[in-house]
């Protein structure tokens, strides 16, 4: 060998040698490297299989949220369609109140006018406005100077003339006032 390459067997012999742990080492950090991305890609294997199945059950909980929402868009075009039913009902009644209440003046108008056009209502208000000047006679008696009749008050009026009532002989008895009068004064 000596003759061959000019180098000692010694020589060769550790070449040789040194090359083998050379390759030695490379081999071993090669498989080092392959368990090293064997792992890894077990890891991401499992990693892979984790998000399809997180993948699979967010995929059946979105198609169960979409028939939920579809149920929910049924059940709201159902309470508009009941709500604007309600409120074409509610228009109705209005028109239909609205109309009554008119049907009703014109009722009542008539029966006021029907009423006025009888005797009793004449002798109603004929009946009411003596016992007005009753009350306004009397009231002037008791008061008979100083007694302003543009801002007299008739209700104060009647509530002093009814307070004074018991002690008054000249009160009238029922709706009517009584028709005798004081007699008149003698001017002669």
């Amino acid at each position: 060998m000596k003759v061959f390459l000019g180098v000692s067997a010694n020589e060769v012999v550790g070449l040789h040698l040194q090359k083998l742990v050379q390759v030695l080492g490379e081999s071993f950090h090669i498989t080092s490297e392959y368990l090293a991305q064997d792992t890894k890609f077990v890891s991401a294997v499992s990693r892979v299989d984790t998000l399809e199945a997180e993948n699979s059950k967010l995929k059946k909980d979105l198609i169960i949220a979409m028939g939920e929402a579809n149920a929910m868009k049924e059940k709201l075009k159902v309470m508009g369609d009941d709500l604007r039913a309600e409120r074409q009902l509610m228009v109705e009644k209005d028109e239909q109140l609205l109309a009554a209440k008119d049907k009703i003046k014109t009722i009542a108008a008539k029966a006021v006018e029907a009423f006025q056009q009888i005797d009793e209502h004449n002798t109603m208000l004929f009946s009411w406005y003596l016992k007005g000047f009753e009350l306004l006679r009397r009231y002037l008696i008791k008061h008979p100077v100083g007694v302003d009749m543009e801002n007299l008050d008739l209700e104060e009026v009647d509530r002093e003339m009814t307070a004074d009532k018991v002690s008054q002989s000249t009160a009238p008895k029922g709706d009517a006032p009584e028709t005798t009068l004081a007699p008149p004064a003698n001017d002669a």
